[in-house]
């Protein structure tokens, strides 16, 4: 996300106007396929994002060469979100309830970590870190942890934020029976969970929020 002061009326609309960009065939040189979708984007933004799509289409493969790139094996909704995110610098989570919209910024953060996307990682730690401080009172956090761990990653980060905040709440959600659930159901998060409560944190595990 992206903050501007009153002095920056140009760069303002200098977003605005990218923004507008997104899904527009206006100078459009590249077309992304999802599973039940596709979209016209610009090769420029696609790069300087990512240095995946920036290595796939300035070294000559199939998909700079025939201008479509297919995205199928992701889900659509994250597609879309990432995308959006390179032209507006935020994404919308389309997800209905609590579980559902945590575990939709999960699944973005996989698919930010495959297409190594630091800034749309950033955004959505930053998101999910905002919106659990108050949601892990909810009866679909449960549902969360499991959600959560149960999409592969080979970064801790959300992963980490659930466990600080369930120790820093462990009194309270240890006398829900969907919690105790939950940390039968997710072994990963227990041990997690056992450990940082025996103040022996793993120092890998340290999130860009310092938790």
């Amino acid at each position: 996300m992206l903050y501007f002061g009153e002095e920056d009326d140009g760069l303002v609309t200098f977003f605005q106007n990218l923004g507008d960009c997104f899904d527009s065939s206006r100078f459009a040189d590249i077309t992304i396929r999802t599973a039940d979708d596709e979209y016209k984007v610009h090769k420029l933004i696609l790069c300087n994002h990512s240095p995946f799509f920036s290595r796939m289409l300035e070294h000559g493969w199939k998909e700079s060469l025939e201008g479509v790139v297919e995205l199928k094996d992701d889900d659509p909704q994250a597609i879309k979100a990432m995308l959006s995110f390179m032209y507006k610098f935020d994404y919308t989570n389309p997800a209905d309830g609590c579980a559902a919209s945590f575990i939709f910024d999960a699944q973005l953060f996989a698919v930010a970590e495959k297409y190594i996307m630091e800034g749309l990682k950033s955004c959505v730690e930053e998101k999910f870190h905002q919106s659990i401080l108050s949601d892990w009172k909810s009866e679909d956090y449960p549902d969360v942890i499991r959600g959560v761990f149960g999409i592969p990653t080979t970064d801790p980060s959300l992963r980490d934020t659930l466990v600080h905040v369930s120790c820093s709440n462990i009194n309270e959600l240890i006398e829900k029976d969907g919690f105790k659930s939950a940390l039968n159901d997710v072994p990963g998060f227990a041990v997690q969970l056992v450990t940082r409560l025996a103040g022996c944190k793993p120092a890998t595990s340290r999130n860009r929020l310092g938790l």
